[in-house]
């Protein structure tokens, strides 16, 4: 295990996961384990960043 942090469900939140995570070196993949529309939401905004640098 690299770490553990707790980041709240809303944009803000999710930019900031993705600052941590970076930290830990370079992010090429996310698992997400649905908890309701916290995983949903969370996997939108990550699909959405990924489109964004595939272009």
């Amino acid at each position: 295990m690299l770490g553990t942090e707790e980041f709240p469900a809303t944009a803000a939140g999710y930019h900031g996961l993705l600052g941590w995570a970076g930290d830990l070196g370079t992010v090429r993949r996310a698992g997400v384990e649905g908890t309701g529309s916290f995983g949903a939401a969370l996997s939108r905004y990550l699909l959405s960043l990924a489109w964004k640098c595939s272009r």
